[in-house]
């Protein structure tokens, strides 16, 4: 093997390995910016236990907010949908919306942003408005919508959202934006395994529809 073979290989099992374990662990708990890629391509193995031990930070409510008249008490289905402003998202938003028509109860409306989102105040409105604008898919005389923003592990902070809550059941899209539609969503994937509580994968998004 000629030297420029050598280091050529060298340095792509460097860089694979620092970008595997940004995918790995980074990725899979709610990190989005492209500068861990970056990183973990010029650390390479040795970004792998910084990005391990950054991966082990815990879910956070970020903010949550109770629409409408106020929150409603007494029975009635509790239903948590998980939304980022994907046609899959949105469609999970309809079909808890359809499944809780006329009834009393809550409507969760949840959304998870990038892991280090609680210092970019952008991030927050961004995910505030995209849920009150989906709270307002709710006819009058259905559940009460609950805002709800997290940061972390997007399958974890959802099923803390579901615990907290004390949801019935939760509804999820079969996929989102970004990595997640590589990785089934893998969030969605992830909620189906390990909820305690049923999980209903949306019907697939149809198209022209608000």
């Amino acid at each position: 093997m000629s030297t420029a073979l050598f280091v050529t290989l060298v340095i792509a099992v460097w860089v694979a390995a620092g970008v595997t374990a940004v995918v790995v662990f980074l990725g899979r708990s709610g990190y989005r910016d492209w500068h861990w890629y970056l990183v973990g391509a010029i650390l390479g193995p040795i970004f792998v236990p910084i990005a391990a031990e950054r991966a082990r930070k815990d879910s956070r409510t970020l903010e949550r907010t109770v629409t409408g008249k106020g929150e409603t008490s007494g029975n009635g289905l509790t239903v948590l949908v998980a939304s980022d402003g994907s046609p899959e998202a949105d469609q999970a938003v309809r079909d808890a919306i359809r499944l809780t028509a006329g009834r009393p109860g809550r409507l969760i409306l949840a959304s998870v942003v990038d892991a280090e989102a609680g210092k970019a105040e952008e991030d927050k409105e961004a995910a505030r408005a995209l849920l009150a604008e989906r709270a307002e898919w709710v006819a009058d005389g259905g559940p009460t919508p609950i805002i709800e923003i997290g940061s972390g592990k997007p399958s974890t902070v959802l099923l803390d959202f579901a615990e907290s809550e004390n949801a019935d059941f939760i509804v999820a899209g079969r996929r989102g934006k970004g990595l997640s539609r590589r990785l089934l969503g893998s969030v969605a994937d992830e909620l189906v395994k390990r909820s305690p509580r049923p999980v209903l994968l949306a019907s697939p998004p149809v198209a022209d529809q608000r």
